[in-house]
């Protein structure tokens, strides 16, 4: 069996910033989540199952990323984004059907981390959303 090392994207992290302490302990906690063994295929099944129910919500589009880190001058630390997706055209909720939609979103959100808990009951980054969604995704 091959082993590929995972790719952590790090675009806007000048090679000085890379150097600092800070960053490489930030890398390393990163890198070490994504090759500990069996993480990969939890990491996917989380993401599949965010975009089965946002396929029901009405989701077409959707965007892969890779693993990245990046600066947050906000909070003076470096903030890891594992990969995953973004939805790209999700529809608005019609007149009259608000809470049908709102039960689908609902369930698009939770359900990575529900079957991240299942695959892998250790407190992983698969059970932790960021980015944009994180203030949807509460629960995952």
């Amino acid at each position: 069996m091959q082993y590929t090392v995972p790719t952590i994207n790090t675009d806007g992290i000048s090679e000085q910033e890379k150097a600092l302490p800070k960053f490489q302990s930030f890398y390393r906690e990163m890198m070490a989540q994504l090759s500990r063994p069996g993480f990969i295929p939890v990491l996917c099944a989380h993401e599949a199952a965010h975009l089965f129910y946002l396929t029901m919500a009405g989701l077409s589009e959707y965007d892969p990323h890779p693993a990245s880190i990046h600066y947050d001058p906000k909070i003076d630390d470096y903030v890891g984004d594992m990969a995953g997706v973004k939805a790209k055209d999700l529809p608005p909720w019609q007149k009259g059907k608000f809470w049908e939609w709102f039960s689908l979103i609902g369930r698009a959100l939770a359900a990575g981390g529900v079957v991240a808990r299942k695959l892998d009951p250790l407190p992983t980054a698969a059970t932790k959303t960021t980015g944009t969604d994180s203030r949807l995704c509460a629960t995952t």
